[in-house]
């Protein structure tokens, strides 16, 4: 059986494609200055959605769905139901 490598990438470029793949922003605010943020986000169009990716989950989950959330949908920015019992009526399809 062989020893696998995990001293260097397989291939040079592979760890800097990796990281420029993952870029993110890294964002300590207020819920109302980050509610601010992707509002301006989604009107300049640069985003359709978000990866909350916390330090310290699920606590930092948390204090976005129950500070930020509000905002947004008092904003009419995040849904406050679901449209339908299925994925599917969530998404406006047919039904095959």
């Amino acid at each position: 059986m062989a020893a696998a490598n995990f001293g260097e990438p397989a291939h040079p470029d592979h760890a800097d494609r990796y990281a420029r793949a993952h870029e993110f922003v890294d964002v300590v605010t207020r819920a109302q200055q980050l509610a601010a943020h992707v509002i301006a986000w989604q009107d300049a169009g640069a985003v359709d959605g978000f990866t909350i990716m916390g330090s310290t989950l699920p606590n930092e989950l948390t204090t976005f769905a129950d500070h930020v959330v509000p905002i947004l949908q008092r904003r009419g920015r995040f849904r406050t139901e679901y449209t339908g019992h299925t994925l599917r009526d969530h998404l406006g399809l047919q039904r095959p």
